[in-house]
């Protein structure tokens, strides 16, 4: 039951091939130069996948250590670190959603759950959403909105606020947006979020296909 993707089923090659199609920020375009050389380098390391990649990044110690044996830059491998850990993002803390009742989150703090990766296992399947209401004492409805939020923030970038307007929207869940179009959610997202209702950034739709490619490389247990 990961709550993050599982990164030891992403081979080097078509991580490589991801980068090449991905919408990098500036600051990461780096990882676009002499990609092909530096990841046959990676190659001859024998990391076969990107979990393996990420175990060899972990510090910055080690990568120091990684740069001296594969001659790859410091600066580059700095960057794919980052890039890396961007896809196990930090658990979002309930206490932080304004559309969650105060009282649910007392509830939930109450058996030792204080964000959606703790509230994840409790909320994946059917019998195990059934097992939080009896202890909780939730509404099907409110365990619903938890569950749908705690699977929205799985997505790189998805923090409690963006998870609450995708939740006002038919895209409210990853396997809702594996199957949108770019397009669809912006327009979706653009209304539900009419005269700032729950934010005042802008968005755009390079920022919603970023979210519809992100989504793919999740796996979708929640029953």
């Amino acid at each position: 039951m990961p709550y993050y993707k599982d990164l030891s089923k992403l081979s080097i090659e078509q991580y490589k091939e991801k980068l090449k199609s991905a919408n990098l920020i500036p600051s990461w375009k780096i990882l676009l130069e002499n990609i092909d050389l530096w990841f046959k380098y990676l190659e001859k390391q024998k990391i076969n996948n990107v979990e393996e990649l990420a175990q060899v990044l972990k510090t910055k110690t080690k990568v120091q250590k990684f740069s001296e044996v594969t001659g790859i830059p410091v600066d580059y491998l700095t960057i794919l670190r980052r890039e890396i850990n961007s896809h196990k993002p930090s658990p979002r803390k309930l206490k932080d959603f304004t559309t969650i009742k105060d009282s649910t989150k007392q509830k939930l703090e109450e058996i030792g759950i204080k964000n959606t990766e703790q509230l994840y296992t409790n909320i994946i399947t059917i019998e195990s959403r059934n097992t939080l209401k009896i202890k909780t004492n939730l509404s099907d409805e409110e365990v619903i909105k938890i569950a749908k939020l705690t699977d929205l923030c799985r997505l790189r970038y998805v923090n409690h606020t963006f998870a609450t307007v995708l939740i006002h929207t038919k895209f409210d869940t990853i396997e809702n947006i594996q199957n949108a179009n770019s397009q669809e959610v912006y327009e979706a997202v653009i209304e539900a979020n009419k005269d700032n209702r729950f934010y005042k950034g802008k968005i755009g739709v390079k920022d919603m296909k970023f979210l519809v490619d992100d989504s793919q490389d999740l796996v979708i247990e929640i029953e």
